[in-house]
């Protein structure tokens, strides 16, 4: 008798825990797991719905950070720009100059990329095309006596060495034919040089060749060397920087021009794009050595807007 007590007991001690780990369980804010049921405790056949997986966000496909980017646009990724600049002339007649361009890029490999226009990174005529731009497609909007298109220009640059800290390349650039300019070849050698993660200087060396009819006739060819240096720093989204160098026309070596033009952008994350939207201001013609009595030249001044949006071809 004593025996059969003792069973009945057991049995009513595990209905209590039975009732009392139900009742926990239906406790807000409370979690036991052996009240959650599991595939493997019913043969894998179990009614409860798999937890949602957390959606990750978007990456982008090209940094964000201006710093970390490489020389040459990675592989399937593309870049499209527009620019609209303002300059100011203090000897025109009609001020300002309005110009607007567009341009685009894409990394063919991780080490070559082709475009319309002139790379982001140390563009190799920086110096030399403050002045006009190195427009991919666009020209001058106004003055209508200046209205008209620059000369289109394609590139090709190619990566030669590429390490955490410096990254070279050479560039191969052409200027196509239009009505009032007779086409030019330019060949660069770019640099980007990373000293730590808030500074990177970008410089370039670039020999222009430009053909058209000479002054009193018959063809004539100017040849323009560009030294350009572009220091960048950056903080977090932002990105502050300096066009500067120098430049000169080879049949002229002494009269050598130095611009100063500031840059101030911000690159954002966008879904899977890469984002920049910057302004630009300064002198094309800071400085200018030769045989006037001027040396500065401050009344001649630049303003620019422009976007610019990195994307892959392969991102979802």
């Amino acid at each position: 008798m004593s025996h059969e007590l003792e069973q009945r007991a057991r049995r009513a001690l595990g209905w209590m825990m039975g009732l009392m780990i139900g009742a926990a369980s239906a406790l807000p804010g409370t979690t036991l797991a052996q009240a959650t049921p599991t595939a493997s405790a019913f043969g894998g056949l179990s009614d409860v719905p798999p937890a949602p997986e957390e959606e990750l966000a978007p990456v982008a496909s090209y940094p964000t950070h201006y710093g970390a980017r490489p020389l040459t646009l990675p592989r399937l990724t593309m870049r499209a720009s527009a620019r609209m600049g303002f300059l100011h002339i203090d000897f025109a007649r009609f001020n300002p100059f309005v110009s607007l361009d567009v341009g685009a890029g894409i990394g063919v490999t991780d080490d070559l990329e082709l475009g319309l226009g002139s790379p982001v990174m140390a563009p190799t005529l920086a110096a030399a095309t403050l002045f006009t731009g190195q427009a991919g497609l666009g020209g001058w909007l106004r003055p209508e006596t200046s209205r008209g298109v620059l000369p289109p220009s394609l590139y090709a640059r190619y990566r030669l060495v590429a390490t955490d800290s410096v990254e070279l390349g050479v560039e191969l650039d052409g200027m196509i034919p239009t009505r009032d300019f007779d086409g030019g070849i330019a060949l660069g050698v770019p640099l980007r040089v990373r000293a730590n993660d808030s500074f990177v200087l970008d410089a370039s060396f670039g020999v222009l060749l430009g053909f058209g009819e000479g002054f009193s006739g018959g063809r004539r060819t100017d040849v323009i060397v560009s030294f350009s240096v572009l220091p960048r720093f950056t903080h977090q989204a932002f990105y502050v920087g300096l066009d500067t160098g120098l430049y000169f026309f080879a049949d002229y070596p002494d009269e050598v021009i130095i611009p100063m033009v500031l840059e101030l952008g911000a690159t954002l994350g966008v879904g899977t794009s890469a984002l920049d939207l910057y302004v630009r201001g300064g002198f094309p013609v800071l400085l200018a050595t030769g045989d006037s009595s001027d040396l500065a030249y401050p009344e001649t001044w630049l303003i620019g807007l422009g976007v610019r949006a990195h994307f892959g071809l392969g991102a979802p």
